[in-house]
């Protein structure tokens, strides 16, 4: 694996573990409200 190659895959993985991270906050964030905030 060169360095380029490992640039990529560096990059690509920060994304997806970015776009996970929000997917989790959100979910959370939904969860928290549901159950703080009955309607």
């Amino acid at each position: 694996m060169n360095v380029t190659t490992l640039w990529y895959w560096a990059q690509n993985a920060a994304k997806t573990k970015k776009a996970v991270d929000v997917i989790i906050v959100g979910a959370s964030g939904t969860i928290v409200k549901t159950t703080v905030q009955p309607k």
